[in-house]
């Protein structure tokens, strides 16, 4: 087989295998690039069989397409070849009959090596599977559209089956969404313009994400949108941290709100308490002691009945400041915070009938005034919370310390609720309740559904 010497220096030049083979499959041509694979020089394998030149292995896989290239059928496939020097070269090969007048002669042979190009493919496709993002292209007039795999698993259909048809897209998303991508997708193809849009979507499961698409116009000749290409990655998780952060951020503020009704509800409290009782209690001492003065004043039998009277009153007038004390700060804690959750269980048990079960570990706690005060007001709020809602017979109160962390626990065995109520207008006390506990740098945790009682369990780091 005869080469123009111009085109020869050209073949050999290129870094793909270019042969002849005829109809027996001996070899007729073969460019270089078959010494650097293969340590054979064009001389040395004209006349060869195309297995002494591959291998018996190699030629036993690529067999049927050299029988179908002879037959007079076009062949492309990929094949991995190891090369002389023991490199694995990822392969793509092209068989194309050689065909005169109806018979097939022989075929040409082109070995292109596409080992950059499939380490790239790999590479994008891990980068694609990292980042839950996958590509798409669709050929608006063939109405075709082809998927990236990673855009199958981020659906979780089987990449077995085809993409689906662009009107088969609705039912992978909620109403609302498809028709958002639908006017995002006329827009672009009226326009020419690239989108991006944000949308919920539905996993095969039955599950709802989000993702993020990216889609870009390809004109024809006409300057007319062709097709669609263009990426779609899955935001789930990053919208999730949104959507919780706009809820933190909302009930931050309603408890603000809520925070400043009840400042007020309490002043109002204390000035009632100071104004109606105190008040009451020193203006019926003043009138005492005038009338004191003027049984002095006439020597009367009556002095040490008004004596009595101030200090029955005087009485009085330490128990409203002591229960006025105690609402700002039980002056239990004075004595420790055991202590003063004892007098609150005692308390809140002779009051409501409620069985409270104490379970310490220590005696010795190294807390600060701070902790012990929120310590306090969680169990308080718990005992509060239980008294008025849970139904319950019994609260166990559990209190450990370790070596990094004080963990205390409230159960009770009341009728529960679903932990969503936790968050409505009714469940501040709640919300308050954690508030604290974040602000010492701990955490709580809330256990509880409808007919299994409530366990709330805070860790506070000492």
């Amino acid at each position: 087989m005869k080469i123009d010497p111009r085109i020869q220096v050209l073949l050999d030049q290129l870094p793909a295998l270019v042969g002849y083979w005829d109809k027996d499959v001996r070899n007729r041509y073969g460019n270089r690039a078959y010494l650097e694979w293969f340590g054979l020089t064009p001389d040395q394998m004209r006349g060869r069989h195309l297995s002494e030149v591959i291998g018996p292995q190699l030629y036993a896989l690529n067999k049927p397409y050299v029988e179908a290239a002879l037959a007079g059928q076009a062949q492309t496939f990929d094949r991995t070849i190891v090369d002389q020097s023991g490199g694995h070269r990822h392969t793509q090969a092209h068989y194309i009959p050689d065909c005169v007048d109806g018979d097939v002669r022989g075929f040409f042979a082109l070995v292109s090596d596409i080992t950059d190009l499939q380490h790239t493919s790999e590479e994008l496709k891990e980068a694609q599977r990292i980042g839950r993002l996958g590509s798409w292209c669709w050929d608006i007039q063939a109405d075709r559209v082809d998927w990236s795999p990673e855009l199958y698993r981020l659906f979780g259909l089987d990449t077995a089956l085809p993409p689906p048809r662009v009107r088969e897209l609705a039912s992978l998303h909620p109403p609302d969404a498809w028709e958002a991508v639908r006017a995002c997708v006329a827009r672009a193809i009226e326009g020419g313009e690239p989108y991006s849009i944000e949308v919920p979507f539905l996993r095969a499961d039955g599950t709802q994400g989000w993702l993020l698409a990216h889609g870009r116009p390809q004109c024809g000749a006409d300057g007319k949108v062709v097709k669609l290409r263009g990426t779609t990655q899955d935001v789930s998780e990053r919208k999730a941290m949104e959507l919780a952060l706009l809820a933190s951020r909302n009930e931050l503020r309603d408890m603000v709100a809520h925070h400043e009704v009840a400042c007020e509800e309490d002043r109002k409290h204390i000035s009632r308490e100071l104004h109606d009782e105190l008040g009451q209690l020193l203006s019926a001492m003043r009138m005492d002691i005038a009338q004191l003065r003027h049984e002095i004043a006439r020597g009367g039998d009556q002095v040490a009945s008004t004596i009595d009277d101030m200090d029955g009153m005087v009485d009085k007038m330490f128990q409203v400041a002591r229960s006025v004390s105690t609402s700002l700060r039980p002056a239990a804690l004075d004595f420790g915070l055991l202590p003063a959750i004892e007098w609150l269980a005692q308390d809140v048990g002779q009051r409501s009938r409620l069985a409270c079960h104490l379970d310490f570990d220590t005696s010795d706690l190294p807390l600060r005034d701070a902790q012990a005060a929120t310590i306090f007001r969680v169990v308080q709020e718990s005992l509060t919370n239980v008294v008025r809602h849970a139904q319950a017979t019994e609260v166990h109160i559990t209190l450990r310390h370790t070596a990094h962390e004080l963990v205390l626990s409230v159960k009770d065995d009341g009728c529960g609720f679903h932990p969503d109520e936790a968050r409505k207008p009714a469940g501040f006390g709640l919300l308050s309740m954690r508030e604290r506990v974040l602000s010492m740098g701990g955490q709580m945790h809330l256990d509880t559904a409808p007919g299994q009682g409530t366990v709330i369990r805070i860790h506070i780091p000492v």
